[in-house]
């Protein structure tokens, strides 16, 4: 399995700033959005798998679309959460799609993806 980059922060606290102009990749991608308590650290829990064409476009509609995964992120930021995202490069969008159904059959604890908030 490749390597994902290492864990960029998206947002944080209160604030729904998604700050897409950390992410310079504009290519196809799996990526994997995490959260983490601002106050009290600790690990990042990975909470979302997705895929994409265009990894800065599809981060961008996340912070002003009307998704659900932007609803989510906005929902984290006012409990206190930060949000991350990681992800890996990838040639095509199919390879991209491809991984995330592999994460998503090895690892099924992605909560957003099953349509319901853990908290």
């Amino acid at each position: 399995m490749p390597r994902p980059t290492k864990w960029q922060k998206l947002t944080e606290g209160k604030e729904h700033f998604i700050d897409v102009d950390t992410i310079k990749y504009r290519g196809p991608a799996c990526y994997v959005i995490g959260i983490r308590r601002t106050s009290t650290g600790g690990k990042i829990r990975s909470v979302y798998v997705g895929k994409t064409g265009d990894l800065y476009e599809r981060l961008h509609s996340h912070g002003v679309g009307n998704k659900n995964t932007g609803y989510y992120i906005e929902r984290c930021n006012r409990r206190g959460y930060t949000v991350w995202v990681r992800y890996f490069k990838k040639k095509t969008a199919f390879q991209a799609e491809v991984l995330e159904a592999q994460l998503l059959r090895r690892w099924w604890n992605y909560p957003w993806n099953a349509l319901g908030m853990p908290f």
